[in-house]
C-alpha cells in the first residue's frame, strides 16, 4: 500500500524512466598468488556486474602499463558500460617487470580460468568470455585470442581448456617485438635455429620506436638473471600474436589511434593482414587523430562500438526490460 503525503509547496515530485541496469561492485577478489620467500605476492581483479542474477556473459579486463605496471582499476568508464549493458566485468592485475615474459601471461590465463571457476557464484555464463585490453593488455588480449584452448602459457594447475576465450578486442595493442622477417620464417618451419639470427635483437630493438625499445628489452630479456639473445628472441617470438596466428582462433578486433606514437598503427594493421593471410575472424578500425590512451578512447561512440562487438560475439542481448528483469542480487 503506497503512502499518502502531503508534500510542501513547491516541492519538485517527479519520476525517473528506468532506462539503465544498475552496476554493482564485488570488490577486489585475490584471483592468485605465489608464496615464495623470495618475492610473496598476490595478483588482484576487481569486478562489476549487473545487480542481476543471470547467467551474463563475461568480460576479463587488462589495462595497459607499459610492462611496468599493471593499473587494473582504469578505464572505468569503458568497463562500466559493459556492466551496464549486462557483462560481468573484471579487470585483472597481472606480473610486470621485472617478472619477465611469460609471467604475464600466465596470469591471463590463470584470470580466466578463475571466472571459469566462479562462473556460479559471480552469475557468468562460463563459455561466453571475451577478453579487452589497451596497450600492454593488447598484447595479453591479442596472445589469448591467438593460443586460446592451447596449453601455451597455462600454469601447471590449470587446464587449457579452462582458458579458452569468445572473442577478443585490443585497443592500441602490442601485436609483435620479434622481426617481421622472423617471424615469418618461424611459422614456416616448425624447429628455428635461433643461434644465427639471435645477433640480431638489438637491431631488431633499434628498428623500434625508442620509448617501445627500452620496454621490450625489460620485459623480454628480464632483469634478476638477463636472458641470452637468443633466449631473448625466442621470447620476443612467442610474446608476439602475429607468430601465433591462424584460422579458426576466435574473432579478434583491433582499434588503434593514427598518430600513436608509442605503440605505432602499423602494429595492428600488420596483424590485421597476418589474421586475414590465414582466414581468422579479424576487423581493424584506426582513430585518424587518436595518440596512445588519449581522450578518444573515452568518447560514447567508440563505447558503445566496444559493447555492440562484444555483445555481438556473445549471443547477448544488451537492451533493459525493467519489467522484466532478473532477480536482483542484492
Amino acid at each position: 500500500m503506497a503512502h499518502v503525503i502531503e508534500y510542501p509547496a513547491g516541492t519538485d515530485v517527479r519520476g525517473e524512466d528506468i532506462t539503465v541496469r544498475q552496476v554493482i561492485s564485488y570488490g577486489t577478489v585475490i584471483y592468485r598468488q605465489f608464496v615464495t620467500p623470495s618475492w610473496p605476492r598476490q595478483l588482484r581483479m576487481h569486478i562489476v556486474a549487473p545487480n542481476e542474477k543471470g547467467p551474463h556473459p563475461a568480460i576479463i579486463y587488462f589495462t595497459g602499463g607499459s610492462f611496468m605496471r599493471s593499473n587494473f582499476f582504469n578505464f572505468t568508464q569503458q568497463r562500466t558500460a559493459l556492466a551496464q549493458a549486462g557483462f560481468v566485468t573484471a579487470s585483472a592485475e597481472y606480473s610486470t617487470v621485472p617478472h619477465p615474459f611469460p609471467a604475464l601471461m600466465e596470469d591471463a590465463k590463470a584470470a580466466v580460468a578463475y571466472l571459469r571457476a566462479h562462473a556460479a557464484e559471480l552469475y557468468i555464463d562460463p563459455d561466453r568470455i571475451v577478453a579487452v585490453g589497451d596497450s600492454a593488455g593488447g598484447l595479453i588480449t591479442q596472445l589469448l585470442v591467438t593460443t586460446s584452448g592451447t596449453d601455451r602459457f597455462v600454469p601447471a594447475t590449470i587446464a587449457a581448456a579452462d582458458t579458452r576465450v569468445t572473442a577478443g578486442v585490443s585497443l592500441f595493442g602490442v601485436s609483435y617485438l620479434a622481426p617481421q622477417q622472423l617471424i615469418a620464417a618461424a611459422r614456416a618451419q616448425s624447429n628455428l635455429d635461433l643461434a644465427g639470427p639471435a645477433a640480431q635483437f638489438p637491431a631488431a630493438l633499434a628498428a623500434m620506436p625508442p620509448s617501445l625499445a627500452a620496454i621490450a628489452r625489460g620485459f623480454l630479456q628480464g632483469t634478476d638473471e638477463p636472458r641470452t639473445n637468443e633466449d631473448t628472441l625466442r621470447a620476443a617470438l612467442e610474446a608476439s600474436a602475429m607468430y601465433h596466428v591462424h584460422a579458426g582462433e576466435p574473432p579478434l578486433y583491433l582499434l588503434h589511434g593514427g598518430e600513436d606514437s608509442l605503440v605505432p598503427p602499423a602494429q595492428s594493421v600488420d596483424m590485421y593482414a597476418a589474421g586475414l593471410e590465414v582466414g581468422a575472424d579479424v576487423r581493424l578500425r584506426i582513430l585518424p587523430g587518436a595518440e596512445h590512451g588519449t581522450v578518444d578512447w573515452y568518447q560514447p561512440g567508440v563505447i558503445r562500438e566496444l559493447v555492440e562487438w562484444c555483445a555481438a560475439q556473445t549471443g547477448w542481448d544488451t537492451a533493459y526490460d525493467p519489467a522484466h528483469a532478473p532477480e536482483r542480487i542484492r
